[in-house]
Order: C-alpha cells, then structure tokens, then sequence
C-alpha cells in the first residue's frame, strides 16, 4: 500500500490534510519484472556482441561460417564478406545435420554425397574437432564462352584442387 498525505485549505479557510491509500503490489511487481527483463535484455545483447566479434574473427577467409548448437541441431549460418570482414545472417534452421543432408542432395557431385553424408553428424563432428577441426574445399566456375560445359566443370575442379592445397598447407591432395 502507498499512502499519500495533502495539504489544503477548505472552503472556509481551514486547514487540512486529505489522505490517499492507493493499493501498489500490481504497479510494483511490473517494474521488478521491467527491471528483470530489461537486464536480461542488455545480458543477451553483450553477449551476442562478443559471439559477433568472436565470429567475426573465425570467419577471416571462409565464405560461410556456421553456429551449430550440437543439443539442439539449431543453426545459424553466415556469409562472411572475405574483403571487410563483416558477417551477414542467411538463415536459422532447427536441425542443422537434416538440412545439410537436404543441401547435399542438391548440390554435391553423386560420387561425393555417401562421404559427406557420413562425416555430417554430431559424434563424427565431434571426432573430427577433436582432430582439429573439418576442412572443406570448394571451387566454383561460371561459363565464359567456353567450348563446352565440360570445360566449366573442368575449371571448377582444378579451382578446388588449389583450394585444398591451400587450406592443407601446401600439400599436394590428389
């Protein structure tokens, strides 16, 4: 309860005191619970500040970075701009290791999907960050008058061949 005491002068020149009770249990539970989410809000908001940088750091060099939260399955993933070092959200998702499958189906050479379906799930990743970590190389190509779309393929793949050598430390990995 808030009692609130005011002074005032009747009608007929009197002073007097006019008393306010006013029930606040409602008014102050509110402001706790303004006060709890408000540091709760400013507590996520550092620390996603501090997951930004850290991301942002890993990201040097890599076109896609990805959060994986190994319980759960959730995702994000992030497309790093090699350039200026700044990350941009391109998707959330529940369960990272279903869609991985998903993309792979879609985008990796037939002969490659049986591997790399193998090596996508929570205990094969773990092993392999145990190891020090997973390494994938890409090459990309786009048609440029080429002879034919071999010619394409053939350019994309000598692309990753280099990557790889790179990202291996120079070793030869055909």
């Amino acid at each position: 309860m808030q009692t609130t005491k005011l002074k005032y002068i009747d009608e007929a020149g009197r002073l007097c005191t006019l008393g306010l009770c006013q029930d606040v249990t409602e008014l102050v539970r509110i402001r706790r619970e303004n006060a709890t989410t408000k540091e709760a809000y400013e507590k996520a908001r550092s620390t996603g500040i501090i997951y930004t940088h850290i991301a942002q750091a890993l990201s040097h060099g890599y076109e896609s970075l990805y959060y994986i939260n190994l319980d759960t399955g959730a995702f994000l993933e992030y497309s790093a701009d090699t350039d200026g070092g700044t990350l941009t959200e391109l998707r959330r998702g529940q369960n990272f290791f279903e869609s991985c499958i998903q993309d792979i189906n879609l985008r990796v050479h037939p002969d490659d999907r049986q591997a790399l379906t193998e090596a996508l799930n929570v205990q094969a990743l773990l092993q392999a960050l145990g190891r020090g970590g997973i390494v994938i190389a890409c090459g990309m190509a786009k048609y440029e008058q080429d002879a034919s779309v071999a010619q394409v393929f053939e350019r994309a793949d000598h692309r990753m061949y280099e990557n790889k050598v790179v990202l291996k430390g120079g070793r030869d990995v055909r």
